[in-house]
């Protein structure tokens, strides 16, 4: 199965859930950013940043979200097994190949599946408040507000995509589909995925190359109102 084909597939089996879905990634990237600044995660430099992301045994997860990455797994397998159906006719499990009909097959990999789901989840937010916890230190550094508008459109842009200039106009409610894509198809056995490392050292850079000066202006001006 080519990629296109997978991301096709995760863009149909997505229609049916879309609003569910994107309203439980919404609420999961608000509660774990909240928490970031409330209590930023000390994260000084790129390199505390990459060693942070290389080692699981460093996520903590608060109990709230914990909570709602179990109902961001929940709304999601439906998704994630109508994709996974697409991969092939057998599921390997131990080292077998399970035969069987759809019901048999599902039935196996609904478990591991929610498993998948909720560590993918718990990969993704926590690179989000690594993300966020080391532009507030970088803005902090140079005697610019941590505001908080400023850095989720900055964070989610650079995440969503490091290699393009970052998009102001990024909110949780309009990256949550988008978000939701990719942790659901980091979670389906058999499937390709990008190298994790690799796009998180190229976030990293790019949240450490930003003009936060320009950004901070550019920002500003954006959300004056005149009255």
């Amino acid at each position: 199965m080519s990629v296109e084909d997978r991301l096709v597939g995760i863009r149909d089996a997505l229609n049916g859930r879309r609003d569910q879905v994107r309203d439980r990634t919404q609420e999961l990237v608000d509660a774990a950013l909240d928490r970031i600044f409330a209590e930023p995660l000390d994260v000084p430099d790129a390199g505390t940043a990459l060693r942070l992301l290389s080692d699981d045994r460093l996520i903590e997860d608060s109990e709230d979200v914990g909570a709602r990455m179990a109902r961001f797994a929940m709304v999601s397998l439906p998704v994630a097994l109508s994709v996974w159906r697409r991969v092939g006719p057998s599921l390997r499990l131990a080292g077998r190949v399970t035969p069987g009909g759809r019901g048999v097959r599902l039935a196996l990999a609904a478990v591991p599946m929610t498993t998948g789901l909720i560590s993918s989840a718990r990969h993704g937010v926590h690179e989000l408040q690594v993300l966020a916890s080391l532009l507030v230190a970088r803005l902090r550094a140079v005697g610019l507000p941590a505001d908080r508008g400023l850095v989720r459109a900055l964070v989610l842009s650079v995440y969503l995509n490091p290699s393009r200039t970052p998009d102001l106009d990024t909110r949780v409610a309009n990256s949550s589909s988008a978000l939701a894509r990719g942790w659901i198809l980091r979670a389906i056995p058999y499937v390709w995925h990008p190298n994790a490392e690799k796009r998180s050292a190229r976030r990293i850079k790019a949240i450490e190359t930003l003009d936060l000066a320009l950004l901070h202006q550019t920002w500003r001006a954006s959300t004056v109102i005149d009255i």
